[in-house]
């Protein structure tokens, strides 16, 4: 009897744990069923690279509701963790790591045989096909799971995530995830080197395009912090590698149509390493805002009958720009102002001439027909129309004057074309005060260029000789600098340190790698020398101003004048002085 018992008892106890069972399966009771895993699946491409636009796509599967697990006992089927990577931001060719988890039902440990099917599907989208992919395809897994890939290149990586279980019973479990996405940016690639590209200038009152170039070209640094060191005559806008720059002649009532010469402005930039090595890179750039360069023709190296050309820079945001089509497209007008009548505009003699002035160039046929203006400023006028840069009806902008200067073959002849126009200015963040001439030295440094004026006259230190003579000689440049003087009303013209003969101001100069120091006493001093007859064209390097401490110091402004000598030098046989 009692053994019959003991097997009746048996038995109920394994009904109320079928029965027990099947309730927990219905209620999701019970511990986590598997152990962790990881699906690797190698190399990927993104879905959206880098600088694409993203616009999230519609999943493949709507996601489904939270799941959750209560009290440990009771669990909502779905994702109780939804996939999410490790960190935040990844770089090319790193392993990207992403985590989830899923509250699933019939997890007692007591169920293994009842599970018929385990599985995961895993898409990724593509934008170049607009299409999602499976990476991974009715794989097994745990509810506790983990996917990694490499990189291949930079950009976004869109994925979402299915889980699919089934039992013996015919209970099925079918979750879907929220979309996820992964950022893998660029590896961090320092400058090394920054510069600003040719724009080739900017045409008075017209935007133009300046782009900072890296070195190496994929740096990642960060561009910024552009700058005009004269923002009245050039404004730049910041905007990452590219700027938009304008640059703006002051009006000049001198001028014809109240436009001075063409001027220069230094922009900067710099390529930010921060969080990378090498700090802070910078590239500055000089920019010529006008809109002509002068011209000058040498007939002994163009040829008789070679056209000559004035050919605008910084037109291009016209010419091919938003003002080309029918009912805007800019006209233009050529004028002059000859060298008897400078303050005259005028187009006079192009139509006798067969010149056409009514392009955006101004052609010469030959030499011969340019040396007809040798020595006239040139200017052109461009009007839009119907909306111009301003918004108006009509908008017209002129170009800077420029000079055209025709060397003809005859006489051939030793010729200053450019020369320098030195300034200087005391060294930043001093100020010379007249208690320091009366005890020390005083240098001054020079001023930064501001580009080429009329005449031979040069601001960027340029020294340019043309010598076409058929001698074989060679030539001599020598530079005398008188005494300075006060130019200050009141003073009248007192001399520094009241020493009529000067000497006590120094001019040092590199010319040709070749220092010399010229002393303001009126002498002259051999500053370059040639034993045989050729050019000269070469930048003055580290000139500085040497004042000597006087006595006699009156307050005021202070001017010399500096002329340049270039003579023949005798032949050898000639006669020597005593």
């Amino acid at each position: 009897m009692m053994t019959r018992y003991k097997r009746i008892k048996l038995w109920l106890l394994m009904a109320i744990v079928a029965f027990s069972g099947g309730l927990l399966l219905l209620l999701g009771v019970g511990s986590v069923y598997g152990a962790d895993g990881n699906f690797n699946l190698g190399r990927l491409s993104p879905s959206f690279e880098t600088g694409q636009t993203t616009i999230l796509p519609a999943p493949p599967n709507q996601p489904s509701s939270p799941g959750a697990i209560i009290l440990g006992i009771f669990a909502i089927p779905g994702f109780s963790q939804q996939p999410a990577a490790i960190k935040s931001n990844y770089y090319v060719d790193e392993t990207v790591n992403v985590r989830w988890n899923v509250a699933v039902m019939f997890r007692l440990a007591i169920f293994p045989l009842i599970i018929k099917t385990s599985q995961y599907t895993i898409w990724l989208y593509h934008n170049q096909t607009a299409s999602w992919d499976k990476v991974v395809d009715k794989r097994d897994g745990s509810p506790s799971q983990s996917l990694s890939f490499n990189a291949t290149k930079s950009g976004t990586y869109l994925f979402q995530v299915e889980y699919y279980r089934d039992s013996i019973f015919g209970l099925k479990q079918d979750s879907y995830s929220q979309l996820f996405q992964v950022n893998v940016n660029p590896r961090p690639v320092p400058a090394t080197g920054l510069a600003i590209s040719d724009n080739g200038g900017l045409f008075n009152g017209v935007s133009s395009q300046l782009h900072a170039v890296t070195t190496p070209t994929d740096s990642t640094a960060t561009i910024k912090n552009w700058h005009s060191d004269n923002p009245d005559l050039a404004i730049t806008n910041q905007n990452g590698a590219t700027t938009t720059a304008t640059g703006t002649l002051k009006t000049d009532t001198d001028m014809p149509n109240d436009v001075g010469d063409a001027e220069t402005a230094t922009v900067t930039v710099d390529a930010d390493n921060t969080g990378m090595t090498g700090g802070m890179v910078h590239a500055q750039k000089i920019v010529k805002i006008g809109g002509l360069d002068p011209l000058i023709v040498d007939e002994s190296k163009v040829g008789s009958q070679t056209p000559i050309v004035f050919a605008p820079y910084g037109l291009s945001s016209i010419v091919n720009g938003k003002y080309d089509n029918k009912d805007m497209a800019p006209t233009y007008q050529w004028g002059y102002s000859d060298k008897d009548h400078p303050k005259t505009w005028s187009t006079a003699g192009f139509d006798k001439m067969g010149l056409d002035a009514t392009q955006s160039t101004l052609q010469f046929k030959n030499v011969k027909q340019a040396n007809r203006f040798s020595g006239d400023y040139f200017q052109l006028q461009v009007t839009i129309r119907n909306g111009g840069l301003d918004g108006t009806k009509n908008h017209t902008i002129y170009s800077n004057r420029a000079l055209l200067t025709v060397n003809t073959l005859q006489p051939k002849q030793l010729t200053m074309i450019s020369m320098p126009n030195l300034k200087f200015v005391t060294q930043a963040g001093t100020n010379v005060a007249i208690a320091d001439l009366v005890k020390n030295p005083v240098t001054l440094v020079q001023a930064a260029s501001t580009g080429a004026t009329s005449g031979t006259e040069n601001n960027n230190n340029q020294i340019n000789i043309s010598d076409n003579r058929a001698t074989v000689n060679g030539w001599r440049l020598s530079l005398k600098m008188v005494p300075f003087h006060c130019i200050t009303k009141g003073q009248g013209q007192v001399t520094y340190g009241s020493n009529s003969s000067g000497g006590l101001v120094t001019l040092k100069l590199n010319i040709n790698n070749q220092a010399h120091a010229v002393k303001d006493n009126g002498q002259d001093t051999v500053v370059c020398q040639q034993a045989i007859a050729g050019d000269l064209n070469t930048v003055i390097k580290g000139a500085q101003l040497i004042i000597q401490p006087a006595k006699n110091v009156y307050a005021g402004q202070y001017q010399t004048q500096l002329t340049w000598t270039a003579s023949s030098v005798p032949p050898a046989n000639a006669p020597q002085g005593s």
